[in-house]
């Protein structure tokens, strides 16, 4: 229903108004000068808390990022009441948004491409985003039942629009791994925040066709076919495992090295009861664990006829794997007329420039191409 610009919108005006409220009542309930510098020590120590929380514990703790819904929902729950509230019966602060939860989990439960159906046009969704506005809007004067009511609200919001079903969660310093099972296409896929980063599908007989990016008819495909012709046998260095689809296009003369910083994406790779890539099409092929490029300095120049740059980070690729300091790197490691391919698709940045420019500076032939996967 959101544009991206109109979410991350609500999001900073959410921050603003939430950051007043609080700022407005440390300001309200500070102590005489006498006890000042007790109050900031205070409240200097609730912000290291904070930070500790969210960087030490909320990792262990969730296997999303819940500690962000979390907040919000704490926020509302100590804001100021208002004076027409204060006579209010406690008992509708836990009823009305326990309704509310009901009511949201039947929505729940309709699938997703019905509820799509239905809703086709933003004109239609409007008016219900209205009436549940309003209805949440009218818990304002009670903090406790406006808590709960977000809370419902943003559970309903994460349900609701998640088109497939999770089955694996797994949470890293590098972020959110989950493993979706889509039912129309008959396929698992991984996604890293909010992106699809790989899929298989489910039947047996097809575990060794890679999808998604890496589809035989797109340009991974085409870059192997072409170098196969080319090339009885080749070494091949890949940075970033993903569910490792690449790899069936190994041939047993090939020599693959995988590089992949994220151990969890590694498990999840060799995880069978997902995906099945490596165990069918990658052999023997190592997996360099650690940073990329540091680990790229220890293999032998002139060593790779191909080096394929596919790390992700959610909706964007790392940006030091595409700075000047990187391809030469890349380059030194190359053998005579190798090759690298990137991936360089994400939803925010258009790299196409910043590559073409890197390029021709280095005097290095290069060419681009769009591609949509199907699946």
């Amino acid at each position: 229903v959101f544009s991206l610009s109109a979410t991350i919108f609500l999001h900073l005006a959410t921050f603003f108004v939430t950051a007043m409220v609080c700022h407005g009542e440390l300001a309200t309930f500070r102590p005489r000068t006498s006890h000042l510098t007790e109050f900031y020590l205070w409240m200097s120590f609730g912000g290291v808390l904070g930070g500790a929380f969210n960087a030490l514990l909320a990792p262990v703790l969730f296997s999303t990022v819940a500690e962000y819904p979390l907040a919000i929902v704490f926020a509302c729950a100590l804001r100021p009441m208002l004076k027409e509230g204060r006579n209010g019966r406690w008992q509708l602060d836990i009823v009305l948004p326990l309704l509310f939860a009901v009511a949201v989990w039947f929505v729940a439960q309709v699938p997703t491409n019905k509820l799509t159906a239905v809703f086709d046009e933003r004109w239609k969704v409007l008016p219900v985003a209205a009436i549940i506005a309003m209805f949440v809007f009218s818990f304002t004067v009670r903090p406790v039942r406006l808590a709960l009511g977000i809370g419902v609200l943003l559970w309903g919001a994460s349900n609701i629009m998640n088109e497939h079903s999770t089955v694996y969660t797994h949470r890293t310093f590098f972020g959110v791994h989950q493993i979706k099972k889509n039912d129309d296409a008959n396929i698992y896929l991984l996604t890293h925040g909010s992106t699809n980063h790989g899929s298989q599908s489910i039947e047996s007989d097809k575990w060794r066709e890679p999808l998604a990016y890496y589809t035989r008819e797109g340009p991974v495909g085409q870059v192997f076919d072409a170098l196969h012709v080319a090339n009885s046998e080749m070494s091949v260095g890949i940075i970033g495992l993903g569910t490792g689809a690449t790899s069936c296009y190994r041939r047993p003369k090939d020599k693959w090295k995988f590089f992949e910083i994220d151990s969890a994406v590694v498990g999840i790779a060799r995880n069978e009861e997902y995906f099945h890539y490596l165990a069918e099409c990658a052999g023997s092929s190592p997996v360099v664990l650690g940073d990329a490029r540091l680990s790229l300095v220890n293999e032998p120049d002139d060593g790779f006829d191909l080096l394929v740059i596919d790390a992700f980070s959610s909706d964007a690729i790392p940006v030091n794997l595409i700075t000047v300091e990187a391809f030469n790197l890349y380059f030194r490691k190359l053998a005579e007329n190798g090759s690298v391919l990137i991936h360089i698709s994400n939803r925010h940045l258009n790299l196409e420039p910043v590559l073409g420019n890197l390029t021709r500076s280095r005097e290095w032939s290069g060419r681009v191409q769009a591609h949509r996967p199907d699946g």
